[in-house]
Order: C-alpha cells, then structure tokens, then sequence
C-alpha cells in the first residue's frame, strides 16, 4: 500500500509539512510505502477553466504540473492533503488544485479500488469548528473521486509560528497517531 502527501502550504519545512513528515514515517513503521510528499507551491499548474472537457473524458485537457499529479494519486492507495488555515479556509494554492481534480470525479476519471484519506490543517487561532467543518467539506468532496472507504480530519490549532509544529509534542504524536491509523483502517478495508 502506497501513501501520498500533499501539502499546499507555501512553506518549506512549515507546520503543516512538519506535520506531515510525522504523519508519513508513522505509516511507513506501521506498513505503508511513502509516495512521498507533493508540494503544490513547487508544482506549476495552471487553475480550472471550466472548460467541462474533462466531463466526458475523466481527463484534463490542461497539460502541465497536475497531469504528474494526477498519476500520482492514482497510483496512491491512501491520500494525505495538508494546509495551512489562511482567512478561514485552505490555502488559495491548495483550493486551486483541489478544483483541478476535478476530472476524477467525471465519467471514466474515477479513482479506481478502495482508498482512505486524510485532510489535515494547521491554524494560529485556538481550536475552532469552523475550520475542522471546511476540512469536512474536502474530505466529503473525496467521494465523488472514488471509494474513500476511510477518510478522517485532523485539525492542529495553536501553531503561529514557522518552527511551532515541530516543538509541540502533542501535535506531533498526533499526526503520528493518524498515520499509523490510516495504514490500520486502510488494510481493514
């Protein structure tokens, strides 16, 4: 089983990719293959145009960054998505590209096999429900991807500066937690 990382934070090495680098070597000591971590800042891709050519097809006719993308989450049994909580939403980085998967929820484009997911962020502010429900609504969007049997949210408050995640130990056992989970849920599918 193959997991995959996607974080749409603008920052190398920020709480939310730290995070993440938790969350993935847990699933790697519990079983899983690492896909490795996709950077959506070091990807060039253009936004949706609407275009609808994908309907048909399953397919985006936009050929750049994302076409690798796509394969690479075709090719993952679990999927992590990561970011950072800016204005009360995920990063502007992060809705682009999730508008470009827009493809695999299309006819032919779906995700084939059962899969589990995780959509995780990181925010300054202390714990709010508004934030885990925007998280919520990504995680939900997954269904119409394909057979995200297992899909779970994760919301880490309290972490304002670049350095925060890697010193809290709570947030990194918890991150750590959620990986091992994932690779447990997603083998008892």
């Amino acid at each position: 089983m193959r997991i995959l990382a996607i974080s749409g934070s603008g920052r190398k090495g920020g709480n939310s990719e730290t995070l993440l680098a938790a969350l993935l070597d847990a699933a790697v000591c519990s079983g899983a293959e690492s896909g490795g971590v996709i950077r959506l800042f070091d990807v060039d891709f253009s936004c949706c145009v609407g275009c609808d050519y994908c309907v048909p097809r399953g397919k985006c006719h936009i050929e750049d960054g994302m076409t690798a993308v796509h394969d690479r989450i075709r090719d993952s049994d679990i999927l992590v998505l990561a970011s950072p909580i800016y204005y009360d939403n995920v990063s502007g980085r992060f809705k682009s590209f999730f508008d470009r998967l827009r493809p695999f929820s299309k006819t032919g484009g779906r995700l084939p096999r059962k899969r589990a997911a995780a959509v995780i962020a990181t925010w300054a502010d202390t714990e709010r429900d508004d934030y885990v429900r925007a998280l919520e609504v990504y995680s939900g969007y997954l269904l119409w991807f394909g057979d995200f049997d297992y899909r779970e949210v994760a919301g880490f408050p309290n972490l304002s500066g670049p350095g925060d995640a890697a010193a809290d130990s709570g947030a990194l056992a918890k991150a750590a937690a959620l990986g091992a989970r994932l690779v447990e849920k997603f083998s008892a599918l």
